[in-house]
């Protein structure tokens, strides 16, 4: 097998603007928990429709089976993720 099931994984989205709203609207088909860390967070209403929780960036890595990195790169998300 060389995939990974990930019906009803944690997938956690670094980033929650135009990209990481999609991915969350793309993994609802596999009942996938979404959580999140943006620097701007979303509204409830937006957090409701999407079905997302917003949490701390760390926290995020940590409880997720999957993460998807949706941010530019600049000097403050330059290294974001590394060996820890």
């Amino acid at each position: 097998m060389l995939a990974f099931d990930v019906t009803a994984a944690r997938l956690g989205v670094t980033g929650m603007r135009r990209f990481g709203k999609t991915m969350a609207c793309r993994v609802r088909g596999f009942a996938m928990q979404v959580l999140y860390w943006s620097r701007i967070r979303l509204s409830d209403e937006e957090e409701g429709s999407l079905a997302v929780t917003h949490g701390q960036v760390q926290d995020v890595l940590i409880q997720s089976d999957f993460i998807s990195v949706q941010v530019a790169l600049h000097d403050r998300t330059r290294h974001m993720i590394g060996d820890r």
